[in-house]
């Protein structure tokens, strides 16, 4: 998500819009120097649950920022998100809400009763949004099945790379494929399936014993998968880069990208892989069948299949000249669907539809 605001944040047209951002209370010094961009102000809003209360402070503090900065158009991203900001939008009155939904809106691991609580509150507050962006027709289909969205509310909108990604992606050689290096970069969490990933390792060193691999990535499993490495004898081979500040960096280095996802909404990670020419391995979950066209563009498995991970590699591996294809096809792929103009382009298109019918309506009443 917070990637997804960068490229938000880095192309909104500032002659059009006067935007700002506002993240939650919990969010580290990191995220608000990330989002520092274009002079877009960043505001911090009280946490959900806080020493004060439940709800109150964040929503007082939302409020105060809407009058203060004389909000027009309120874009939540993420359930909590989405809950806090149509109550404060409708308090404060006069605003426009539209809400982007980047993925599921709640992880498959979530406590039912979690679960349970979000499509209730997610159903109360959908009739409020004049407009819901899905990032993928997956995720708009879900939406519509799942939480009793209406069809026409929900518009598609793929994610899109803005031309610096670009740029430096085609700047990146091809791979080579010498002593190939596979790589993953995800946040390590149950749901990216980087186990699946780990365990794939000694089948394609069975057939490519020169092979070393890279996990980039940070987050609450990965004291449990250095463990997992180091019980099968791996951690010569497999290596922990932790979080990289620049992404792209590891496509300098790896031959082959893998994302073994559980779950997506259209995952950002593939994109930059391919539009680093890197031939891609992707589990065919959520949007990612929208991104890859298998075969062609990508090599699309199973989701917890650690043998067709394997496998998809080693074919890849052994058949250089097929697999730089792809990674070319790949990028063309991106440069021609998956841009940042495309997405910011129908995203604005979406707040001026909006703004003209809200105008309208005022003027009517």
């Amino acid at each position: 998500m917070l990637t997804v605001l960068r490229s938000w944040a880095s192309n909104i047209d500032l002659e059009r819009f006067e935007p700002c951002v506002i993240i939650g209370g919990n969010s580290d010094s990191k995220t608000m120097r990330a989002l520092k961009i274009n002079s877009v102000p960043v505001y911090r809003a009280p946490p959900l649950i806080s020493g004060q209360g439940w709800l109150l402070p964040s929503l007082i503090s939302l409020i105060r920022i809407f009058r203060a900065r004389e909000i027009d158009i309120v874009h939540t991203m993420g359930v909590q998100s989405d809950i806090l900001g149509t109550i404060a939008a409708k308090l404060a009155g006069g605003i426009v809400i539209v809400s982007s939904v980047v993925g599921s809106l709640f992880r498959t691991n979530t406590m039912h009763i979690k679960k349970c609580m979000y499509r209730l509150l997610y159903r109360m507050v959908h009739p409020h949004f004049e407009r819901i962006i899905a990032v993928s027709q997956k995720t708009r289909a879900d939406l519509i099945s799942d939480f009793g969205v209406p069809s026409d509310k929900v518009h598609v909108v793929h994610l899109g790379l803005d031309k610096s990604v670009l740029g430096q992606g085609g700047m990146i050689p091809p791979p080579v494929f010498r002593d190939p290096v596979v790589g993953t970069m995800a946040e390590l969490i149950p749901e990216k399936g980087i186990c699946d990933f780990i365990d794939a390792v000694k089948p394609i060193l069975s057939r490519v014993p020169t092979a070393r691999f890279i996990v980039a990535g940070d987050g609450p499993e990965r004291d449990n998968l250095i463990r997992k490495v180091e019980s099968q004898g791996l951690a010569d081979v497999v290596k922990f880069r932790g979080w990289l500040p620049n992404g792209l960096d590891l496509f300098e280095e790896v031959d082959v990208f893998v994302l073994p996802s559980y779950e997506e909404g259209l995952p950002w990670v593939v994109l930059e892989a391919m539009a680093c020419r890197r031939p891609t391995v992707a589990s065919a979950v959520g949007g990612v069948p929208e991104i890859i066209t298998d075969g062609l563009t990508g090599l699309l498995v199973e989701p917890r299949d650690p043998k067709m991970i394997a496998s998809a590699v080693i074919r890849m591996v052994h058949n250089p000249e097929w697999a730089l294809q792809i990674g070319e096809q790949g990028r063309n792929e991106v440069m021609s669907r998956f841009t940042y103009n495309r997405e910011i382009g129908a995203i604005q298109a979406l707040y001026d539809e909006m703004m003209a019918s809200n105008h309208s309506s005022k003027q009517r009443n």
